[in-house]
């Protein structure tokens, strides 16, 4: 008994300690602890895409305090995991979005003073070790009578358990709740996503009875059907392979829909095949009532972002006789700031074209069909046009591996598209540090930062996680970048530099040498050049490779970097190793005429993609593609001096960048007797001072050697990577007779 009274003090006393602290909380405005935002990512979804939610809440919530904010969140009526991210911002776990049109996304806030409810987890902690200790005496207890004495002193203490957990439940105050509806479209599924293909016949008798055959694919099972939101029984539907027939119900007069509940990933998925079916009015006498017309249809509104486009439908259009149609689109209205260049179709005779534009505002399209005899009356949509996300993250997931130092250093570029300076904040950046860029600051007006980080991952497992972007002014918006960094392995495939080992005194793994800058290409100027890399294979097998790398731009128009990768695929040599060519092309080159590039390279199937740095420049334009060297005149039979061919400062004022001489030609005229010293000219010439490059040219000792009298003349030609028109030398001597100075 005395251990009953113990525990109802107790949790008296942990009442009373709460009460005044309630009554603190409880006073607070919403407006102090509150949800301030919750977005979709991504923010236009479609059926069958995995979306997740982000939870802003109030300022208030972002530094340390004795109130612990508890988030309690619900799509479509199901539970959802949500995980605090740091700060004011939450992110809930993936799902799939498997219903067209407007799903909800319901998030209720708590709070709890963090100190007291400490205080009861403690004694909750406390009193299940004693439950755990007692029950362990009660199995070993032989003595009934100590054992019905311990059993006793459990179920007290099981008592007391119940009450602080009643309590600390009832800790929780709930003071905010939002719902987020947010649209969902229907695009391109993923594989094995359940649909509806096609309906035959497309037209019939409204009063019903029609055999209608549907075509599917993947649809496993049906818990509902309807057409033209009239339910068909599941008694009057069949489900055969890929085919799902039965009998159309009495309809009003129009296109009807016809929708199918199913579940997909264990969630529900609602399946819908746009007019599917018109239901026409049939004359007694037999045959279809047809209208001399055919009848366009536009399709549903549709919606998306400035910039980005939309495909069209006008499937739904047809012709009574069953004739082949042609299509016509034309915008017929737009914002009032809208230009000549915003509403523009990729091709406006098809039956889905992609409509684009760059000014937010109501777009309304009009379709027209014929049939070849005649046209139908133009039938209406609207496509609307949301402001541009107001920035960019490329790449906008980065995976890659840890090198034998455990360190993954990666780079991604975040590109402002507004008009105005927009104000940022990285969250959870403790996961990386960054060596370049700032976790908050602000990206001018139309420009690009580029943000160069690290990632330490010195265990066995790959670490996944999100890091957050979050645009906080002029509005608030939110981009996750998702890192993979996979465990350092001990790669059967390495890639190394192919530069000349006379000029090239450093790192030659390209991927040590991303790791701390980047890997230097040949630049381009008015021609494509071609830096050649190793792949070596280490083991004692062949490695095929059948996928291309992926080249993401991140400085510089996309054209810049390619590579020659052939369609069979490549195959590197047990213990040998094979050359591969990476372009570079002329194009925009951004600041300091560089461009840079992330390769991304699944080489080994199963293994963790190879990351590459990439980076070229500019070349700058010769003062002259040509250069006179005069020997001036000598007597006959005197020693003529050398001069110097300085390749290639005699025709760059300066050349700081990254290319190869190479193809040193002699032309000499008929009498002419001029030679270099090929014993100093190494074949080809490093120049540019990148990292490691020790050389910036060279020069090559020319001379005339027992000329005869008169003038003579020699050219030397020689070609740079990246530079169409070779350069040369024109080198001129005029022999005059004995005695005569």
């Amino acid at each position: 008994m005395s251990l009953l009274l113990s525990s109802s003090i107790s949790s008296a006393t942990v009442a009373h300690r709460y009460s005044q602290k309630i009554q603190k909380l409880l006073s607070l405005s919403e407006e102090k602890y509150s949800i301030a935002k919750i977005s979709t990512l991504p923010a236009a979804p479609q059926v069958g895409d995995p979306v997740s939610f982000a939870i802003e809440l109030s300022t208030e919530f972002q530094g340390p305090s004795d109130i612990d904010p508890i988030l309690v969140t619900v799509f479509n009526g199901a539970p959802i995991k949500v995980f605090h991210r740091g700060g004011g911002l939450w992110v809930t776990e993936s799902t799939i979005v498997s219903v067209e049109g407007i799903n909800n996304f319901e998030v209720n806030l708590f709070i709890q003073d963090k100190r007291v409810s400490e205080d009861v987890r403690k004694q909750l902690v406390e009193v299940s070790a004693e439950i755990d200790n007692l029950n362990r005496q009660i199995n070993q207890e032989l003595d009934p009578a100590k054992k019905a004495y311990l059993i006793s002193q459990r179920d007290l203490k099981a008592l007391f358990k119940t009450d602080l957990e009643t309590s600390l439940e009832s800790l929780k105050r709930a003071v905010s709740s939002k719902t987020h509806a947010f649209k969902v479209v229907q695009g391109s599924l993923p594989p094995n996503y359940p649909s509806l293909v096609s309906c035959l016949p497309a037209y019939g008798d409204m009063s019903g009875g029609v055999a209608l055959t549907v075509q599917t694919s993947n649809l496993q099972n049906i818990s509902k059907l309807m057409i033209g939101g009239v339910e068909i029984p599941s008694s009057a539907y069949t489900v055969t392979g890929n085919t799902l027939t039965f009998n159309s119900p009495i309809l009003t007069e129009g296109l009807k829909d016809i929708t199918v509940e199913t579940s997909y990933n264990g969630n529900t998925a609602n399946i819908l095949l746009k007019n599917a079916f018109f239901a026409i009015e049939v004359q007694s006498g037999g045959g279809p009532s047809l209208p001399a017309y055919p009848v366009a249809f536009a399709g549903s509104p549709k919606s998306t972002q400035a910039d980005i486009p939309v495909t069209l439908d006008g499937s739904g259009s047809y012709s009574p006789d069953e004739t082949a149609l042609t299509y016509l689109w034309s915008v017929i209205s737009k914002p009032d700031d809208a230009q000549a260049t915003d509403g523009v179709f990729s091709d406006n005779t098809v039956v889905n074209p992609s409509f684009s534009a760059s000014v937010p505002g109501n777009y309304v399209v009009a379709l027209t069909v014929s049939n070849g005899t005649k046209q139908s009356t133009p039938s209406l949509t609207v496509v609307t046009v949301g402001s541009k996300f107001p920035i960019t993250i490329t790449p906008a997931q980065i995976t890659g591996s840890v090198g034998p130092d455990g360190i993954y250093v990666g780079m991604f570029k975040a590109c402002n598209n507004l008009t105005q300076e927009i104000r940022y904040q990285i969250y959870d950046a403790n996961r990386i540090v960054l060596s370049s860029g700032s976790k908050n600051g602000g990206i001018p007006k139309k420009t690009c930062q580029n943000f160069h980080f690290s990632v330490v991952n010195f265990g066995n497992t790959t670490l996944s996680f999100d890091v957050p972007f979050i645009v906080q002014h002029p509005t608030a918006y939110t981009k996750l970048i998702h890192m993979e960094i996979a465990p350092a392995t001990v790669p059967g495939l390495s890639f190394l530099v192919s530069y000349d080992s006379m000029q090239w005194m450093g790192e030659r793994d390209m991927e040590v040498l991303s790791s701390y800058s980047h890997v230097p290409l040949f630049g381009t100027f008015d021609e494509a050049s071609i830096t050649q890399i190793i792949l070596k294979n280490s083991t004692a097998n062949d490695i095929s490779i059948s996928n291309p790398p992926v080249i993401s731009h991140l400085n510089g128009s996309s054209n810049v970097f390619s590579i020659d990768f052939p369609s069979q695929g490549l195959v590197v040599p047990a213990n040998g190793q094979l050359l591969v060519d990476v372009v570079v092309s002329p194009g925009t080159f951004g600041a300091g005429e560089s461009a840079e590039a992330l390769l991304t390279w699944e080489v080994q199937s199963g293994t963790a993609p190879r990351t590459l740095m990439l980076q070229a420049h500019k070349l700058p334009a010769p003062t002259s593609q040509t250069f006179t060297v005069d020997f001036g005149e000598y007597e006959l039979g005197d020693y003529v001096l050398r001069e110097y061919l300085r390749i290639p400062s005699d025709f760059f004022t300066d050349l700081p960048n990254f290319t190869m001489a190479s193809n040193l030609n002699v032309t000499n005229n008929a009498s002419g007797f001029f030679s270099i010293d090929t014993f100093e000219w190494p074949g080809s010439l490093i120049v540019g001072n990148n990292d490691y490059i020790q050389s910036r040219g060279m020069d090559i000792p020319g001379r005339f050697t027992d000329p005869t009298l008169g003038a003579h003349s020699a050219s030397v030609q020689f070609k740079l990577k990246g530079y169409l028109t070779p350069f040369t030398y024109n080198c001129s001597i005029t022999i005059i007779p004995a005695g005569t100075k």
